[in-house]
């Protein structure tokens, strides 16, 4: 009986290993994905409401790397680091940054320009591929202000 008793406890806790690894391991990434829009929103208020502007009327699309570490666009020298291949460097990139234009807090008089920065990932899978469609990832947003 007593061996039967301590199977089955094995056998559960074995079957919830798997999701309770997954567990951690989503919190874990919701954490970095944090770090990653304060680094963020740091580089717009080190760069200013008129740079900052002008990236978000460019569409431009930064990457961060699975620490949470490197944020930067994807044709920045700083990815060349990160694999030999253009498959490893993209695979590298663990986050998708999008910045967007507050519309209705963000004025066109002096003020702050309010800023959305989203937050996507995976951005790409471990062999390089890109993810694109959107149910396959988390996100994150986050709302700041560059003072002008």
């Amino acid at each position: 009986m007593a061996v039967g008793v301590a199977a089955v406890a094995v056998v559960s806790v074995v079957a919830l290993y798997r999701p309770v690894l997954h567990a951690v391991t989503e919190l874990d990434e919701e954490g970095r994905a944090g770090q990653v829009l304060r680094q963020v929103e740091a580089q717009a208020r080190d760069l200013g409401p008129a740079a900052t502007g002008t990236r978000i009327a460019d569409g431009e699309v930064q990457f961060a790397d699975r620490a949470g570490l490197i944020v930067a666009p994807a044709d920045d020298a700083v990815w060349l680091a990160t694999g030999a291949t253009p498959a490893e460097r993209d695979a590298a990139k663990q986050f998708e940054v999008r910045l967007h234009r507050h519309a209705v807090l963000s004025s066109a008089s002096p003020g702050p320009l309010v800023v959305v920065a989203e937050v996507r990932w995976p951005a790409f899978r471990p062999d390089g591929a890109r993810v694109t469609d959107p149910s396959r990832q988390r996100a994150r947003v986050a709302v700041f202000s560059v003072n002008r």
